[in-house]
């Protein structure tokens, strides 16, 4: 499938390995961050509900209020960097979907005209690796070398990798947000 694979042997199998990886963390991407918002807007919600009660500090004292606004700030916090993780695991794994399927139509337009199907993926990957600014520049080359000797999953692990460090901060957001659903709830009057 590639110019300079040493090993023709199991490309395909290497290659839908690959596009499984990259699939499944993006999808689980996807569900991670659709959870994260809502629980996000859930507790903030609840708690704007609780704070513009008539009397909210008949409820609940300033220290639970402000002890309870600490907590919701460190895990907006640790929402913002699994959403940046998001859209990194989302990218990556639309970019090769979109990329396999530009390799088919490229395969499939050059066998009709007679020619060579095989891609110049030295050519493709350069031009893939010049808009980046370091450290992307840096991690892409990585992968490419990796691509270029045969390991075409390389990326597709290292999205995985990403999406579950993403599913890490919702963990983190989800104990935080129960502490302080736990620190509001207690401070209420039985």
């Amino acid at each position: 499938m590639t110019v300079n694979d040493p090993n023709p042997r199991q490309v395909q199998e290497r290659v839908i390995a690959a596009a499984l990886i990259s699939e499944s963390a993006g999808r689980a991407s996807k569900a991670l961050d659709t959870f994260a918002s809502w629980l996000l807007a859930g507790f903030g919600g609840a708690v704007a509900l609780l704070l513009s009660s008539h009397e909210p500090l008949s409820l609940v004292s300033v220290t639970t209020v402000r002890a309870g606004s600490k907590l919701f700030i460190c895990a907006v916090l640790a929402t913002v960097i699994q959403k940046y993780l998001a859209i990194i695991v989302a990218s990556a794994a639309d970019g090769a979907a979109l990329g396999r399927a530009l390799v088919k139509e490229h395969i499939k337009e050059r066998k009709e005209q007679g020619l060579n199907p095989m891609l110049d993926t030295e050519a493709v990957t350069s031009e893939m690796v010049k808009p980046l600014f370091w450290p992307g520049s840096w991690i892409a080359r990585k992968f490419v070398i990796k691509a270029h000797s045969g390991d075409f999953g390389a990326g597709a692990r290292a999205t995985m990798k990403l999406a579950q460090i993403q599913g890490v901060f919702v963990m983190i957001e989800i104990v935080v947000f129960l502490d302080a659903a736990i620190c509001i709830v207690r401070a209420l009057p039985s």
